[in-house]
């Protein structure tokens, strides 16, 4: 059994490609299956979701590391936390996840990390960018 997990900010958990890199979805392995999660995260049954992919996030997967993120920074299932949001995203960037250091980077030039840091944000976004993530490149080449 699976449970798939979308790198896509703007709908959390779901299935799907990553929109920025164009790649298939990596699949977790899990008692449940995808379809089984989906329905009960959006049923409001966060905290059976939540737990599973945490156990992930803290064995060091860097999607579950980034899907957190989005969690906590769009209060979905649980409470709005940027700090836990840079924290989850950090730990997914520095393994290279390229969303995560566009998400981390956006995070720092607009101050949503408790202060802005235009260094951060253009080291981030800057490596999201050379690892082909086109609203990287977009934010870099503004900033």
């Amino acid at each position: 059994m699976t449970l798939a997990i979308s790198t896509s900010d703007e709908k959390g958990i779901e299935a799907g490609r990553s929109p920025n890199v164009h790649k298939t979805v990596r699949i977790f392995k899990c008692a449940r299956t995808y379809e089984e999660e989906l329905v009960s995260y959006k049923s409001g049954r966060y905290n059976e979701v939540l737990a599973r992919l945490r156990l992930y996030a803290e064995k060091g997967d860097a999607l579950a590391q980034l899907t957190l993120g989005n969690i906590y920074k769009n209060g979905r299932g649980v409470a709005k936390d940027v700090s836990k949001a840079v924290y989850w995203y950090r730990k997914a960037a520095i393994q290279g996840d390229p969303d995560a250091k566009f998400n981390l980077g956006i995070m720092y030039i607009s101050g949503h990390s408790a202060t802005p840091d235009r260094i951060q944000a253009v080291n981030w976004l800057k490596d999201a960018a050379e690892q082909g993530h086109k609203q990287a490149r977009c934010a870099y080449d503004y900033l």
